[in-house]
């Protein structure tokens, strides 16, 4: 698996979430809790699955998803990266006494719930870009409306 998979925000949560003990581990519960369709968190689920990450168990009629020992691993060490991430935008420039501090303790690594994590937006992307195009990738044309000199009628008028 590319690394820099992990590293996007709906899979990130998926994996984070899963960690967490409110979350109901159903992919439907999976996708509530991360603000995602469930068709996305469903193929998200089959890309850990197959990557070793998280285990399918059917209990009943819900599938049941839950990390596997290095799921927990992956899920861990991508929780403490998004808590030093989260804690150096929050560390101002004067606060080195703070990082000494930090130093001599042994790191432990907050909870952070899915819904609190902070990703950057994507660049908004151009009307011209978003809408030049038709399903086939050809550039579509665009028309002036012509006046061809008639004018409508009301449906009074023609009373």
């Amino acid at each position: 698996m590319d690394s820099a998979f992990l590293l996007k925000e709906k899979p990130a949560r998926l994996l984070l979430a899963l960690r967490s003990p409110e979350t109901q581990n159903t992919v439907s519960g999976l996708a509530r809790a991360c603000s995602m369709s469930f068709v996305h968190a469903s193929n998200l689920v089959a890309v850990f699955v197959s990557e070793g990450l998280v285990e399918v168990v059917r209990s009943g009629r819900e599938k049941r998803v839950k990390l596997t020992e290095n799921g927990v691993g992956v899920a861990s060490a991508l929780e403490a990266l998004m808590a030093k991430l989260n804690v150096k935008k929050e560390e101002s420039p004067q606060a080195p006494p703070q990082a000494e501090a930090q130093k001599e303790a042994p790191p432990q690594a907050p909870q952070v719930q899915p819904h609190e994590l902070e990703f950057p937006e994507p660049p908004p992307q151009s009307k011209k870009d978003a809408g030049s195009e038709n399903e086939e990738g050809e550039e579509k044309e665009e028309r002036p409306e012509q006046d061809d000199g008639l004018e409508k009628e009301s449906v009074d008028e023609k009373e």
